[in-house]
């Protein structure tokens, strides 16, 4: 500790006589071990170094460079904690990073994150319908009541082109009322949709198996046999005359 205090002290003397003779002299610190003597050189050349570097929150300046602060590492510039993310591969499977912090991208269709409550919530252009007990774009009806009195709200519904590869190629239209079958290699397959997902994703059940199929992502559903989204289409949401 006492040591450390005459390394200050010396350190400080340095700078005093450097503003004094407009130079930094070796001969305060030539009686110090060689050590001592390198790491006060050190400071004072990174001290001249960063005398007009103005660092941002959490860094500070070392030779002339702003580095971050222990506990913290760069992101775009800034310094932030070293448990948050920066981007989408500092998170972990179906999660994007967003504000710094992970949040899954397995919410339902019109559905985001709420990083600060936590939880999925309707997109600002959706909106929840008690009725369908799903959020539903702004635009589309809810209930019939939305409609004139000699109409009905058709239902906003979602349907799934899912395709199967095994030797040869099977597609199917699935709804999340209506599941269908594949067959390879005399081997069944038999598809349900659990719920519709943000960024045109689904969860679908294939025999008792849950997977998640997004994007032209294939997912392995048996020896030799893939199963991948090939695309979905949003239908209803209208109001329809009663006939």
């Amino acid at each position: 500790m006492k040591l450390r205090i005459i390394l200050c002290l010396l350190v400080v003397l340095i700078f005093a006589s450097a503003c004094a003779n407009n130079q930094i002299t070796a001969s305060a610190i030539s009686d110090l071990p060689v050590e001592d003597q390198i790491e006060i050189e050190a400071k004072v050349v990174s001290a001249e170094a960063c005398k007009d570097v103005i660092c941002g929150s959490n860094s500070k300046c070392v030779n002339g460079n702003c580095v971050c602060n222990s506990g913290y590492k760069k992101c775009s510039g800034d310094c932030i904690l070293e448990n948050m993310c920066c981007v989408d591969s500092d998170c972990g499977e179906y999660e994007s990073c967003r504000e710094n912090h992970c949040a899954t991208n397995n919410c339902g269709v019109n559905e985001v994150f709420d990083i600060t409550a936590e939880k999925c919530d309707c997109k600002s252009d959706s909106k929840y319908c008690p009725a369908q007990k799903k959020c539903i774009p702004k635009s589309n009806c809810c209930m019939n009541s939305d409609c004139d009195s000699n109409e009905r709200c058709v239902f906003t519904r979602y349907l799934a082109v899912v395709c199967v590869e095994g030797g040869k190629k099977q597609c199917r239209s699935i709804s999340s009322d209506r599941g269908e079958s594949f067959s390879i290699d005399g081997v069944r397959y038999d598809a349900e949709i659990s719920r519709f997902l943000q960024d045109k994703g689904l969860e679908i059940k294939v025999n008792d198996i849950t997977f998640i199929l997004r994007g032209s992502d294939a997912q392995k559903i048996g020896d030799n046999v893939d199963m991948y989204l090939e695309s979905i289409e949003a239908t209803g949401g209208n109001c329809k005359y009663d006939d």
